[in-house]
């Protein structure tokens, strides 16, 4: 190595170095740092959530690799078979944890980019259920008054009159034989 001009004591530290920045660029790294620092103000539930996820899933096949390593490739493999299991929304919060990790990587300076921002559409779409609703603004006071005849507790008027208020907002706004009545 002297004899080629290269200092061997310096070539360990730079060998080094670039181990620990390694070590400290892996997806596990980068993972346990933002659920660390980043959920602080999730409940606790969510948290250990979102931690079971991140061992059961993403850890064991991402855990130790350089996150500027990892490719699309790497995430397919991973929510691909869980979403064809049936899993649909595992695979999509997935998708969006692993879109948090890369989004902080690229922000702390670990990555170049968000490789799962284009990824979108990979995964199937949620299934839409519409839910019955009433519509008609003549069939709104009858359900009113059903329920005004249950028997309440104090904070249960008080959440029932908040429902009825947000829900009537856009009903009433145009009919104007209910301004200034009690559901205004």
């Amino acid at each position: 190595m002297l004899a080629q001009g290269i200092d061997p004591a310096q070539e360990k530290r730079e060998q080094r170095d670039a181990l620990i920045s390694e070590n400290r660029d892996t997806f596990k790294a980068i993972a346990l740092e933002l659920h660390g620092s980043q959920t602080v103000d999730f409940t606790e539930k969510h948290r250990q959530t979102m931690l079971f996820r991140l061992q059961t899933y993403l850890l064991p096949v991402l855990g130790n690799k350089t996150i500027k390593r990892i490719e699309p490739q790497d995430i397919l493999a991973i929510v691909k078979p869980i979403e064809a299991r049936g899993q649909n929304e595992t695979a999509r919060r997935l998708m969006q944890i692993m879109g948090q990790i890369f989004r902080y990587a690229v922000v702390t300076g670990r990555a170049k980019q968000n490789i799962t921002g284009d990824m979108r559409g990979v995964l199937r779409p949620r299934r839409v259920t519409h839910r019955a609703a009433i519509t008609d603004q003549r069939k709104v006071g009858p359900l009113l008054t059903k329920g005004e005849d249950c028997l309440f507790t104090l904070g249960e008027r008080t959440y029932y009159e908040a429902i009825l208020k947000c829900a009537l907002r856009g009903i009433c706004e145009d009919n104007s034989t209910t301004k200034g009545g009690i559901y205004n």
